[in-house]
């Protein structure tokens, strides 16, 4: 009866397909890139979005992963004299995806303040803790078919600012693999005949 049911729960669970996300101060085959350098994934409505080249020593330290941003490619601090608020947006496309089945994990740094993430312009609540250790978010609901928009939102009181994100997980199932209801009622029904002729 275990191995029945253990079989049951293997078909019918669904093997996720990576999403392509990209970590800021990356390029499109995802190695950092140099300091001064325009983020190719990242935009923002005021200022470019730039490869940070003066890392202060109480940020956490770029690596071959991912690289902090921000307005200027200095320490961030060139715009309205450090004094400003800003939304960094990159795109996930899900063309081809099922959209409800999307989940996307990661973490963020922010110097001085993560305002928010929004999904497609929909706020999800999420803040970051500073420039000193990641804070984790997770995304699991609000995507839609085709290319969606994350937003981080985040602020500087003065000073060096920057932002730095690193995706963890991105998976959804392709639309072909996502069953019809009467598909998974009809196999559900073949296991549970099949559990019972085994019993007698």
């Amino acid at each position: 009866m275990k191995k029945i049911l253990l079989l049951a729960a293997m078909s019918v669970a669904l093997n996720a397909t990576p999403l392509t996300v990209y970590n800021t101060g990356v390029d499109a085959a995802h190695a950092v890139l140099a300091a001064g350098s325009t983020d190719p994934h990242y935009t923002n409505s005021t200022a470019p979005v730039l490869v940070e080249g003066t890392i202060n020593a109480a940020w956490l330290p770029n690596t071959a992963t991912s690289k902090w941003v921000g307005p200027d490619a200095g320490d961030g601090s060139g715009l309205s004299s450090g004094n400003y608020s800003l939304t960094y947006r990159t795109t996930v496309d899900l063309t081809g995806f099922s959209a409800a089945s999307a989940a996307i994990t990661g973490r963020w740094a922010t110097d001085n303040t993560g305002v928010d993430i929004l999904l497609n312009g929909v706020s999800k609540g999420l803040t970051s803790s500073g420039f000193g250790a990641y804070s984790n978010f997770a995304l699991s609901s609000g995507f839609v078919s085709g290319v969606n928009t994350i937003d981080f939102s985040w602020a500087n009181s003065g000073g060096p600012g920057g932002l730095r994100v690193e995706f963890l997980t991105a998976n959804a199932n392709l639309n072909s693999q996502t069953p019809e209801p009467a598909s998974i009622a009809l196999m559900l029904s073949g296991v549970a005949a099949l559990a019972f002729f085994r019993r007698k």
